[in-house]
Parts: structure tokens; sequence; C-alpha cells
């Protein structure tokens, strides 16, 4: 990754990369790669582009703070994909590939694994960074 270290606390460090927003799902790690060689991003914020759309149009000031869970060489599951569009009986059915599928259920758990991770370091960065700037401790 291109990427530089903005700064450096005691056991805590922020990164700083450049990342677009996209209004769709990005799972594929071609795609990836492409927004990256087209654009110079070394990331990809889906969830975050309908809150700053909102915002910007409506003239209200907007940044977001996010911890990244998956890499550019990285895949989302297309289970996980497919799971969160679908509607009850379908999401049983992704349940039962999951539950019948080794390399199903290792990819899940490589994801959850990463989600954990990033959301302890988005945690970490509200308590040790973004509370103390305002004036708070936790």
């Amino acid at each position: 990754l291109k990427n530089k270290w903005e700064a450096v606390t005691k056991d805590f460090r922020i990164l700083k990369a450049y990342g677009c927003l996209v209004s769709y799902v990005v799972t594929d790690c071609g795609e990836k790669n492409a927004l990256n060689k087209l654009y110079g991003v070394e990331a990809v914020d889906m969830e975050s582009y309908f809150i700053a759309w909102i915002a910007i149009n409506n003239k209200i000031p907007v940044i977001c703070i996010r911890s990244i869970s998956d890499n550019p060489g990285e895949p989302i599951p297309e289970l996980i994909v497919r799971f969160s569009s679908g509607n009850f009986y379908f999401r049983v059915k992704c349940l039962i590939e999951i539950i019948f599928s080794k390399t199903k259920i290792r990819s899940i758990a490589s994801s959850s694994k990463n989600i954990n991770i990033a959301c302890r370091n988005l945690n970490q960065f509200i308590k040790k960074i973004l509370l103390p700037y305002f004036g708070y401790e936790l």
C-alpha cells in the first residue's frame, strides 16, 4: 500500500491512506485493483457513500472515520453479500450453504476476524485520539 504514518502516540499509530466512496458493493479483488490503478486509492468505502451524499447535498459538513476490515487483495465473501440482500428464506439457504462447506466457513471466519479487528481499532481510535481531542477522557 502507498501510505504514510500521519501520527504516532504511545502504542497507537494512525495510518493515512487515500480512499474513494462508491455507491455499490465492491467484492472482487480485480475491481478493487482497478479502482486503485484508476484513482490511486488504497481503500474503497461503500457504506459511507450515502451518508456523505446526503450531507453534501444538504450543505452539512461531514467527515467519515472508518476502520477497514478487508484489504485490496482480499475479496468479500459472496455469501455475506448475498445474505445481506436476501429475504428470510434466502438467508436460511445461505446459512445451510455455510454449514455444509468448509471453504465457506473458513472464508466467513476470516472476514469475521477482520471485522472484529477493525471494530477494536476504531474503538481505540475513538478512546485514545478523538475523545481526548474534544476534552473527554474514559
